[in-house]
């Protein structure tokens, strides 16, 4: 009486292993790709919201509210990138450094593996009137542009208008 053979003979696991290892080496750089775009996405959303958050509860409040980048989420940095975070609070003394008696309204924490700089205007805040336009802790209009990128990936531009209206485009890192 003939036994009869059960599992897999070394051979026959060593050509799965190779196959299996041979779509790995094809699929994770297009996972990478996909992971990267996702961060990107999830970043520059993240911030345009919070501007559009800033900006309806100015106008909800009837005074000022700033977003800034800020480190420990409760007060406004005064060096490094807004990828190190941010918060939006009501800001009714318009000096765009949240106050103790000043109200905390959103707290973003640091986003990992992107890099998000704004030029001169909005380097460190965006703050809204009442209207919801955006204007200086001087008064004078501000507009600028906040730059989300990731490495090896086509970056987002968000565009703050005179309006207060952010939109996104496409950048390059």
């Amino acid at each position: 009486m003939a036994k009869s053979q059960t599992g897999l003979s070394l051979v026959e696991v060593v050509v799965t292993l190779a196959i299996v290892a041979f779509a790995l080496t094809l699929a994770l750089p297009s996972y990478q790709s996909v992971a990267q775009a996702n961060r990107l996405s999830a970043g520059s959303n993240a911030l345009s919201g919070s501007m559009h958050l800033a900006r309806s509860e100015a106008v909800l409040r009837g005074e000022r509210v700033t977003m800034c980048v800020s480190d420990d989420g409760d007060r406004c940095s005064a060096t490094g990138g807004w990828h190190r975070g941010w918060i939006v609070f009501h800001d009714p003394d318009a000096n765009a450094q949240r106050g103790a008696n000043e109200a905390l309204l959103h707290v973003q924490p640091a986003l990992e593996a992107l890099s998000i700089t704004g030029n001169q205007p909005v380097a460190r805040y965006v703050s809204y009137s009442s209207l919801g336009w955006p204007r200086l802790t001087t008064g004078a209009l501000q507009m600028g542009t906040l730059t989300v990128c990731v490495e090896r990936q086509q970056g987002r531009k968000i565009v703050l208008s005179r309006t207060g209206r952010v939109r996104l485009d496409a950048a390059n890192c």
